[in-house]
């Protein structure tokens, strides 16, 4: 197995901790806008988090039209299970896809700025993933705030 699928394995694992913590929400929480992330709620980060595997490993990467995801038509947990389990797929095809192109640039449109540019597979998978970890650490993070006691959901895990 591939170095980059064993690592994105792990992150799987973390995400996993994440939803199974996450079945403790109230749907009122799960979707509970919250001023101090700029009015962000749990269910927009994690449906953030998979509009951007989808765009840049998926629209950007291997110039596909997968369709921006909009936090409101995504009611519970499960339907992000689901949304991640096509990110899961999306995922193991770029990893196949640029195997062994790790360091040869593409170059894709970044239609918000008007303009492209041109990074590497291993760039935008480095993107990807940190991005997932940075987001699920807001999510704790909120909560928290909500009132919980999250348990560890990093790739290391006691």
């Amino acid at each position: 197995m591939d170095l980059l699928q064993q690592q994105y394995k792990l992150i799987q694992s973390a995400r996993a901790a994440l939803f199974s913590y996450g079945d403790t929400f109230t749907p009122a929480h799960f979707t509970e806008e919250l001023p101090a992330f700029g009015g962000s709620s749990i269910r927009s980060l994690l449906v953030h988090t998979a509009n951007t595997y989808q765009f840049w490993l998926g629209n950007f990467a291997q110039a596909q039209e997968l369709p921006f995801m909009k936090p409101l038509f995504v009611t519970n947990l499960n339907e992000v299970r689901r949304i991640f389990q096509e990110v899961n797929s999306l995922t193991e095809k770029f990893l196949q896809h640029f195997e062994e192109k790790w360091l040869e640039p593409v170059t894709g449109e970044i239609p918000w700025r008007k303009t492209t540019m041109q990074v590497t597979p291993l760039a935008l998978f480095t993107h990807v993933i940190t991005h997932e970890c940075h987001h699920k650490g807001q999510v704790v993070w909120m909560s928290r705030q909500l009132g919980y006691t999250p348990p560890d959901t990093d790739v290391l895990r006691f």
